[in-house]
């Protein structure tokens, strides 16, 4: 999410995105800051961030904690709360992991994890938008017949590999 930046703090109670503003728009800046107050939020901030992006900074009580559990080593995320969440922020939710750690390929767009639990939720994520998975290896992925599908209910949510709904191989 926010270009693969977030940032979390326990001393100030924040969640910190850092969006490239090269790739940014105002629908993004908007959703991350409607499903940070879905989450607790109280009035996101916007400010200059570190280098050429825009800082939103979210406070809440129960947020750091919420994101903490999506960044703790060597464990699987906890998609649960994921699972509770609207078509378009599970949406976001994709577009933003494949945007940090995604590939695509003319032939089909994939995320890795090793761990199978984590594997079977993106598949059952992907499946509730209406897709098709695969799986190979530590590989989920969307077949490329799929491409239009995926332009149009992932796309709009990317920063970066998919921005603006415009297919851009992974380097």
């Amino acid at each position: 999410v926010g270009n693969g930046c977030a940032y979390t703090s326990s001393r100030t109670a924040e969640v910190t995105f850092q969006v490239a503003d090269k790739h940014k728009t105002e629908e993004q800046l908007k959703l991350i800051e409607e499903v940070m107050q879905e989450q607790g939020a109280q009035n996101p901030t916007r400010r200059q961030g570190h280098g050429r992006c825009t800082e939103i900074r979210c406070r809440g009580k129960n947020l750091v904690a919420t994101w903490q559990k999506f960044k703790t080593p060597h464990c699987p995320p906890n998609l649960e709360i994921v699972k509770g969440w609207g078509t378009k922020a599970v949406a976001a939710f994709l577009a933003g992991w494949f945007d940090a750690d995604g590939y695509f390929g003319e032939d089909a767009w994939k995320l890795a994890n090793t761990h199978p639990k984590t594997r079977a939720e993106v598949k059952e994520l992907f499946s509730r938008l209406g897709f098709v998975t695969s799986e190979h290896g530590i590989e989920v992925r969307v077949c490329s017949f799929q491409k239009k599908m995926f332009e149009d209910v992932i796309g709009p949510f990317s920063f970066k590999k998919f921005a603006k709904g415009s297919h851009k191989t992974s380097e």
